[in-house]
């Protein structure tokens, strides 16, 4: 009997995730048919500036200095290093066979959203400033991968045994810190467009809500 209850569990609780990540998609989408057409003169949606608007009074040099520092650890290489070292520290937590999900779920976010913005060409802001930003705007490849990464680290701290209950407190909020604030990093910048972060987001969060479904991650 308690196994039954056991696999149900696991069985809802595979079913939520996958809801979820189907979600993510959607949200993906949506934002997709809200984009201005291509060829129009128009490149954002009035949600793309009324952020922008609200972000323009908030440039301060404490600001620009973080900002930087994310775009910095955001960069291809940075996010390569973070991810072996977070994959080493997930092994220790609960196991290889775990851990070796982090880098799956970079590469696919980082996949997906690549040939989402090949498809899509949506040009970047033109008022961007204070960094350096190549390629097309939709989706941010940076939320992508910051969600990809972090999410799921996440979710590995959370099972593990290694750790007191404060600790995978804390390293989650953390988590959710840098995912939420390199989003922020690349409107404050202006390199970015409020929808190609969401979509972004939605792209890393669909991946990791699909591996978690199938992994030991979700528990």
């Amino acid at each position: 009997m308690s196994q039954y209850a056991s696999g149900s569990v696991r069985g809802s609780a595979r079913m939520l995730l996958l809801c979820g990540a189907g979600a993510c998609a959607a949200l993906c989408l949506a934002l997709y048919a809200w984009l201005p057409a291509k060829g129009s003169e128009r490149r954002y949606t009035a949600f793309d500036q009324l952020i922008a608007d609200w972000l323009k009074p908030t440039v301060s040099g404490m600001f620009t200095a973080y900002g930087k520092f994310l775009t910095i650890i955001g960069s291809t290489g940075s996010v390569i290093g973070i991810t072996v070292i977070l994959t080493l520290v997930a092994i220790w937590l609960v196991s290889w066979k775990q851990a070796v999900w982090l880098p799956v779920s970079v590469a696919l976010a980082y996949g997906v959203n690549t040939w989402i913005k090949n498809s899509v060409v949506r040009p970047r802001p033109e008022k961007a400033w204070g960094i350096e930003a190549a390629g097309y705007s939709f989706p941010s490849t940076n939320a992508a991968t910051a969600m990809a990464l972090y999410l799921l680290f996440a979710f590995i701290v959370w099972r593990s045994e290694r750790l007191k209950p404060a600790v995978k407190l804390f390293a989650a909020v953390l988590c959710g810190v840098l995912i939420i604030s390199t989003g922020w990093s690349r409107l404050y910048f202006s390199v970015h467009y409020a929808t190609d972060v969401l979509a972004g987001f939605a792209v890393g969060g669909a991946v990791v809500l699909t591996i978690a479904a199938f992994t030991k991650a979700r528990t």
